[in-house]
């Protein structure tokens, strides 16, 4: 049965693809069930190569409700997955599909002081941090605002980060500047 093999055929080049056919073609039953074991496994996939686009998938397609189970697997591990490329691109899914409350606990492990500089510095961490500041409440946009403020000196160099000087200022377009003229 494919649900006992998900993890080998969801992580495999071809077989990521068959495994979203198989939930599209799948009886509700059946669709639950390998629904169910990318849930199971989803830490695992959500940082394979092929896996990542399986959970993408499952986020894509499930209801909100059902969403909350993969959305909650990155809880305590958010930053160290936005830097990796794979798992980013989930963690931002995720941000998609997650509620407020959900997307408040992101902010909180990114704003993070010690993690905050290499998020901000490495390339996939900081479109992570660019799509958690857009969808983030508002209080919780200027909490991660705050973290990434003693950081402007660095930012301002590199085209990753004026885009996300860019962002912040769009949001918070009435936020007090710097002497440089940065948020």
């Amino acid at each position: 049965m494919l649900a006992e093999a998900c993890v080998p055929v969801a992580t495999h080049r071809h077989g990521c693809c068959v495994i979203q056919r198989a939930i599209d073609a799948a009886t509700v039953e059946q669709s639950r069930l390998l629904v169910s074991q990318v849930s199971k496994h989803a830490l695992q996939l959500m940082q394979d190569p092929y896996g990542n686009y399986v959970v993408q998938y499952v986020l894509g397609i499930c209801s909100r409700d059902e969403a909350v189970t993969l959305v909650n697997v990155p809880i305590g591990k958010v930053a160290m997955l936005s830097m990796q490329k794979f798992s980013s691109n989930v963690i931002e899914k995720c941000m998609d599909r997650a509620s407020e409350e959900m997307i408040v606990k992101y902010v909180h492990e990114l704003a993070d002081p010690a993690a905050m500089r290499p998020l901000l510095q490495d390339q996939y961490a900081n479109y992570v941090i660019q799509k958690t500041l857009q969808l983030a409440p508002r209080d919780a946009a200027l909490t991660l605002v705050e973290s990434i403020r003693e950081h402007l000196v660095l930012m301002r160099n590199s085209s990753g980060g004026r885009r996300m000087l860019t962002r912040i200022s769009k949001r918070f377009p009435v936020a007090r500047k710097d002497p440089h003229g940065y948020v």
